[in-house]
């Protein structure tokens, strides 16, 4: 999500002061320091760290390794520490990364795994006359223009369906793995009141918040603002977002964003557990890494430490192809209908 929930996208922040690098030494600790200095400024829980120790230690590992891939356990170590699962260090074509497990990803399905390999696709259309459905599937994109064409082509097929004054709109969020979060809401944005959409949380200054909000045909964020080509008004249709243990990163914070509204509600199964947001730092043109920095808030401002869980819990009964034949699909259905 990358800064600011934005997961899984990284976005370059060059370090300064690369000094000539002339042995796999010299690379090693500079690589080393390198991330161990960001990490200390910018990590989520940056504060639980015993800094000055574990840099000692990770220096005298790391002073006889004779290649960079060798001094990968260092940087394994680091995310340990920092509990951050979500981020990864970077080396050429090499990952490293925390050694803990992910909350929820053992709990995907096969049904799902079979409906992830097949690739991400924005589904839309009627499924009875009265109920909307829309699948929003991860987002990749990074450059500005693929943002603004993504989000108004989500925009599209939801102001297509509203046209049929729907009684409600279900939200398939349980094949969006991550990427940008901010075309994925954006396009959405005719079911939104104008205001806050999105809030995060981050230790880097204590108690600061960053938001994501609409205005007028806009979504503005730190990061991005897009424009939308047109929207429409119904910021009170019952939505009911179907999510479950594939439902990652900037799939979790729109989620978290489609809780901000007053006629919402989360079914199936807890999400993956990826709800911080990573900032992303190149180093040089062979290394980076992303981190986790901050942490989703919901529209009750409850920061969700560890996943977004669902407000109706329909466990299993997922059903990709035959979609009136899905459990959670069914049971939104009828939320829809008693609004």
């Amino acid at each position: 999500m990358l800064k600011r929930i934005v997961f899984f996208l990284l976005l370059a922040t060059p370090f300064s002061g690369m000094a000539q690098l002339v042995t796999v030494q010299d690379s090693v600790q500079f690589l080393l320091d390198t991330t161990i200095h960001i990490m200390q400024q910018k990590a989520l829980y940056a504060d639980k760290v015993d800094w000055p120790k574990l840099r000692k230690e990770l220096k005298e590992e790391t002073a006889n390794v004779k290649t960079v891939a060798e001094a990968g356990f260092a940087f394994t170590r680091l995310y340990n520490a920092l509990s951050d699962v979500h981020g990864a260090f970077y080396y050429k074509d090499t990952m490293f990364r925390s050694t803990g497990t992910i909350r929820n990803v053992h709990k995907i399905n096969s049904v799902t795994d079979v409906e992830l390999r097949k690739g991400p696709k924005i589904i839309a259309y009627m499924l009875e006359p009265d109920i909307a459905f829309i699948r929003i599937p991860v987002i990749i994109a990074q450059d500005s223009a693929s943002v603004v064409n993504l989000a108004n082509r989500i925009n599209d097929s939801v102001m297509s369906m509203l046209q049929n004054k729907p009684k409600g709109l279900i939200i398939d969020l349980r094949l969006n793995q991550g990427g940008n979060m901010y075309p994925m809401v954006a396009g959405l944005r005719s079911i939104y009141n104008e205001g806050i959409v999105s809030e995060t949380y981050t230790y880097e200054v204590k108690q600061n918040e960053s938001k994501v909000f609409f205005r007028n045909d806009s979504l503005i964020s730190d990061y991005f603002r897009i424009k939308l080509k047109a929207y429409l008004r119904y910021p009170d249709l019952p939505v009911a977002v179907l999510i479950g243990p594939a439902t990652a990163s900037a799939g979790e914070c729109t989620a978290a964003s489609l809780t901000f509204r007053s006629k919402s509600i989360l079914i199936g199964e807890e999400s993956m557990g990826l709800t911080n947001g990573n900032d992303g730092f190149m180093i040089m043109p062979q290394a980076g890494f992303n981190l986790a920095v901050d942490v989703l808030k919901d529209g009750k401002g409850k920061i969700l430490l560890d996943c977004v869980k669902p407000d109706i819990v329909v466990e299993g009964g997922d059903n990709y192809e035959q979609l009136k034949e899905d459990k959670k699909v069914r049971v939104a259905t009828e939320w829809i209908r008693k609004q």
